[in-house]
């Protein structure tokens, strides 16, 4: 199987002080043989309230490979 390369992004939406609020960290690069797992830590404002998480994954020419939203 080929070796894929390309970005991850991570968004999370929720509520900040009871107003929709959005957080997008950086994208960081990712090379995927067959599978891989992600672990790690985004850090937020303590006061929001996290209501979805959203992982989108890019090829390097920028073309969305797959998008995952996650209601909590």
């Amino acid at each position: 199987m080929p070796e894929f390369q390309g970005r991850y992004e991570i968004s999370l939406g929720g509520l900040f002080d009871g107003r929709p609020w959005q957080h997008a960290p950086k994208p960081h690069n990712v090379t995927l043989r067959q599978r891989l797992r992600l672990e790690g830590e985004v850090v937020h404002a303590p006061q929001a309230v996290v209501k979805e998480i959203t992982v989108k994954v890019t090829d390097i020419h920028g073309a969305v490979k797959g998008t995952l939203t996650v209601k909590l």
